[in-house]
């Protein structure tokens, strides 16, 4: 019996620690959704707000990522499908393949929050948190 104890006294912090609903801080790889939405009226004033429209990210350990729709803007693009590329972990940057357009977006993470930047003249982006490794 006090082995079993002491067995379990080992064990429990070990299970406690493994806690699947909480996803990895600052790994891109996994599954990324949309929660905000930046864009500058052009004077530099422009703030974070909720966005009105979906998607997600989800990132693969080779480097690739497919998306539910396309990144190759900002917006709402439910009519163009899903989207699929590749990203750079060293020089954060994604690359979308399936754009008519030959377009690289900075992104940043910091914990559980992914921020992908756009090409606009006044300044745009999304950010993400993290809902699933």
């Amino acid at each position: 019996m006090t082995m079993r104890l002491y067995h379990l006294l080992l064990v429990l912090p070990l299970l406690a620690g493994c806690d699947k609903d909480e996803p990895t801080p600052d790994s891109i790889l996994g599954t990324w959704k949309l929660r905000e939405v930046y864009v500058d009226p052009g004077d530099g004033s422009g703030t974070f707000q909720p966005t009105d429209y979906a998607r997600t990210i989800t990132f693969f350990p080779d480097s690739t990522y497919t998306t539910d729709q396309t990144i190759c803007n900002i917006g709402n693009h439910p009519a163009d499908g899903g989207g699929s590329g590749v990203y750079s972990p060293g020089r954060q940057l994604i690359f979308p393949t399936t754009c008519r357009i030959n377009a690289e977006y900075p992104y940043d993470i910091a914990g559980r929050q992914l921020t992908v930047t756009y090409f606009c003249i006044e300044g745009c982006a999304e950010r993400y948190t993290k809902v699933r490794d």
